[in-house]
C-alpha cells in the first residue's frame, strides 16, 4: 500500500474546472484526498466543489494569494505527502505510484508535460513533498513549517521549492508521474481573469525572488 497524498488545490473563480479535475484524479488510481482552498466569498466555486462528492473544502478569507493558500493547505492536512497543483491540471493514470517509487527523496517533481526546465529535470512546478521535510526544513527560505513565503503573489514560489530541495540533496524528477498542466498563461483562448491576476504580479514576484536569493541563497 502506498502512502496517502494530500493534493492541495488553491482555487479562485474557476468552477468550470472542478469536475474535470476531480474526474481525472479519480480515474488515476490515486490514494489520498483533494483539498480545495477556496475563498469564503467564492460561492460558485464552493457550489461546484460541493456538487462533486469526494473532495474537501478548506475555507480561506484574508489575502487571496496562491502562496498563502499553499501554506493553509499544509497546516490543515495530515497526510505524509503533499502535492501542490493549480486547478488547470489533468492527472494521468498511476502518477502517484510512479512518483513514490522515489520516496527516498523528499521532493519529487511530477511531469507537467509543458515547462521546459521541468522536462530536463532542473525545476518543479507541481512537486510531491514529504510533510516531514516541510516540518523540519521548509520549502521556502523562511524555514521549518513553511511551504511558501507569503510575500509572493503567485509566481516564483516554485523557484524556492526547487532551490531548497536541491540544496538539501532531496530533489528528483519522475517523468512517468504525469500531472499534465493545461496552462492558462500559454493558451490565449483559455486566458481568464484569474490568469491575468497571476501575470500582474509577475515582475514584483520576480524581483522578490532575486532579492531573497541574494539574501538567503
Amino acid at each position: 500500500m502506498i502512502d496517502a497524498v494530500a493534493v492541495i488545490v488553491p482555487v479562485m473563480r474557476r468552477p468550470h474546472s472542478v469536475r474535470s479535475l476531480i474526474t481525472s484524479y479519480r480515474k488515476s488510481g490515486a490514494v489520498g484526498k483533494l483539498y480545495f482552498i477556496v475563498d469564503h466569498d467564492d460561492h460558485a466555486e464552493r457550489k461546484a466543489i460541493g456538487d462533486v462528492f469526494g473532495s474537501e473544502i478548506i475555507n480561506y478569507d484574508p489575502l487571496k494569494t496562491f502562496a498563502r493558500k499553499c501554506n493553509l493547505g499544509y497546516h490543515n492536512t495530515t497526510e505524509p505527502w503533499l502535492l501542490f497543483v493549480g486547478d488547470d491540471v489533468v492527472f494521468h493514470p498511476n502518477w502517484q505510484q510512479e512518483a513514490l517509487k522515489n520516496s527516498d527523496k523528499a521532493l519529487i517533481s511530477t511531469n507537467d508535460m509543458l515547462n521546459g526546465a521541468v522536462q530536463t529535470g532542473d525545476h518543479t512546478v507541481h512537486p510531491i513533498v514529504k510533510r516531514s521535510f516541510i516540518d523540519n526544513v521548509g520549502l521556502s527560505f523562511d524555514g521549518p513549517g513553511t511551504v511558501c513565503h507569503e510575500g509572493y503573489g503567485h509566481m516564483f514560489v516554485d523557484n524556492e521549492w526547487t532551490y531548497i530541495a536541491k540544496r538539501e540533496g532531496q530533489f528528483c524528477f519522475e517523468p512517468n508521474a504525469v500531472v499534465e498542466h493545461i496552462h492558462y498563461f500559454k493558451y490565449a483562448e483559455r486566458e481568464d481573469e484569474v490568469s491575468r491576476i497571476g501575470q500582474r504580479s509577475f515582475q514584483s514576484d520576480k524581483d522578490l525572488w532575486f532579492k531573497r536569493l541574494e539574501q538567503y541563497g
